[in-house]
């Protein structure tokens, strides 16, 4: 059951913003994977790879591990599903992904201090962002963000997809009563 609602809530979810980023009707939306642990992983797996109109090209991580295995698994899948030639390219640093013109948007699941960091840099570079949670941990910093989105006429989408689970919902209600 928690599987599926993981998976159920994500292809609610992501593909909000992908479709939201469009760039046409031959073009896919190339998304790189920031913060590649437990959460990020799941979340790549369960939610971005399963959108055929978008390619995931980078992982980002910094354990080497983490970032590799999982941009090897990505490119796999594509050629298994779709026998697409799809190079996910591992890096240990984001600054590195922010410079690549050819990616539209982040996804970013690094630790909930670097959340805010690295989007408004995301956000500077043009990029798209799936932000997991907490948002951040500076107010100013959440002020500064939402400026720079607005300026340069970006999709945000925050990961807050539990609060739409059926177990979540009837403990709202359950408290309210």
């Amino acid at each position: 059951l928690k599987t599926t609602a993981f998976a159920t809530a994500g292809t609610i979810m992501v593909p909000t913003i992908l479709s939201s980023c469009s760039k046409g009707a031959n073009s896919r939306i190339q998304v790189a994977h920031i913060g590649v642990g437990a959460r990020g992983t799941a979340t790549t797996k369960g939610y971005f790879l399963n959108i055929p109109d978008s390619r995931s090209v980078a992982t980002c991580d910094a354990f080497t591990n983490r970032r590799e295995d999982l941009a090897k698994e990505i490119s796999a899948f594509y050629k298994e599903k779709y026998n697409e030639e799809i190079s996910c390219t591992p890096y240990l640093d984001f600054h590195e992904i922010l410079e690549r013109p050819d990616i539209d948007a982040v996804h970013i699941s690094a630790g909930d201090y670097w959340h805010l960091p690295i989007a408004i840099k995301a956000a500077k570079a043009g990029k798209h962002i799936y932000l997991e949670k907490p948002l951040g941990l500076n107010f100013d910093q959440m002020v500064e963000l939402e400026k720079i989105m607005k300026e340069k006429n970006l999709i945000f989408q925050y990961g807050t997809q539990q609060r739409s689970l059926v177990h979540v919902k009837k403990g709202i209600e359950m408290i309210k009563a």
